[in-house]
């Protein structure tokens, strides 16, 4: 039904149960919010209001667009899925601007996402550095580029040159 995982970086193949187990959780809590939010509103009465059940028809169309591309084949992060996620991030607007309207004046908020947003992305960016800098540290091969010093010790003083290098012998 679902197409073949793509092969896991060498060296990473370990941590494809704690992704698989996180993102699980990551999911499990994302639907479990939802629920709680459209059983809110239910009870509300916010449901009868049109451009409230709109929002949620639309988010149900994306949700079945993400199952239809995953069911194709098609990764949910290629051209297409981050299309819908574009597209879920905008349906998400129009409840970020009642959350502004009732909080704090407008350039304050603006300038506090600002930051929340240049604080987040830089963590993001340092941890993905941290993390692809590990996963090349389990390579045997990166090895040498990851460390270049080696601590092994020194038969001679590095200011010695030896003064003839022969050739590596012939080929047989």
């Amino acid at each position: 039904m679902f197409a073949a995982a793509a092969p896991w970086p060498r060296g990473l193949e370990r941590y494809r149960p704690a992704v698989r187990i996180g993102s699980s959780v990551a999911g499990a809590v994302l639907v479990a919010f939802h629920g709680w939010l459209l059983a809110g509103q239910f009870v509300d009465g916010r449901l009868a209001e049109p451009w409230v059940l709109l929002r949620w028809a639309l988010a149900a169309a994306l949700v079945a667009g993400l199952v239809a591309l995953r069911r194709s084949g098609a990764s949910v992060w290629g051209r297409k899925g981050v299309a819908i996620w574009v597209l879920a991030a905008l349906l998400h607007g129009p409840a970020v601007a009642t959350n502004l309207s009732n909080g704090p004046a407008f350039p304050e908020a603006v300038a506090t996402l600002v930051i929340q947003i240049a604080a987040t992305s830089g963590t993001l960016a340092i941890g993905l550095w941290m993390f692809s800098r590990l996963a090349a540290a389990s390579d045997r091969r990166s090895l040498s580029r990851l460390a270049p010093v080696s601590f092994a010790p020194r038969l001679f003083p590095a200011s010695y040159c030896p003064p003839f290098s022969p050739r590596p012998p012939p080929h047989a």
